[in-house]
C-alpha cells in the first residue's frame, strides 16, 4: 500500500505542479517583457519626462534582484506621474496627439 500512495503522490505532483510553475514563468517574463515594452513607449513618446521611462525598465530588473517593495515603489511613482499628467492634460493638448493620417498606399 505504501507504494501505491507514493506512486499517485509522485503523478500528483508531476500533473499539477509542473504546469503551475512553467505558467509562473511565463507570467513573470511576460510582465517582464511587457514593462519594458511600456518604458520603451514612454521613452520614445515623449510625452512625459523620461525619468518615468528609466523607472519603469529598471523596477522588474530591480524586483529580481531585491525581495522587498522597493521596485514597486518606482512603479507607483512613474506611473502616478504619469496619471497625474493626463489628468492635468487640458482637450487641446488630448487633440494634439492624435494620430496623423496614414499615408496612402503605394501603387504597384
Amino acid at each position: 500500500m505504501e507504494f501505491n500512495e507514493i506512486h499517485v503522490g509522485l503523478l500528483y505532483a508531476n500533473t499539477l505542479e509542473q504546469p503551475l510553475v512553467l505558467l509562473e514563468i511565463v507570467a513573470v517574463v511576460a510582465l517582464f517583457v511587457g514593462l519594458l515594452a511600456l518604458a520603451n513607449a514612454v521613452w520614445s513618446s515623449r510625452i512625459f519626462p523620461r525619468w518615468t521611462a528609466v523607472l519603469i525598465a529598471v523596477a522588474p530588473v530591480l524586483a529580481v534582484v531585491v525581495d522587498y517593495g522597493f521596485p514597486y515603489l518606482l512603479l507607483v511613482v512613474a506611473w502616478g506621474w504619469i496619471g497625474w499628467k493626463m489628468l492635468r492634460m487640458s482637450p487641446a493638448e488630448w487633440a494634439s496627439f492624435r494620430e496623423a493620417p496614414a499615408p496612402e498606399a503605394a501603387e504597384s
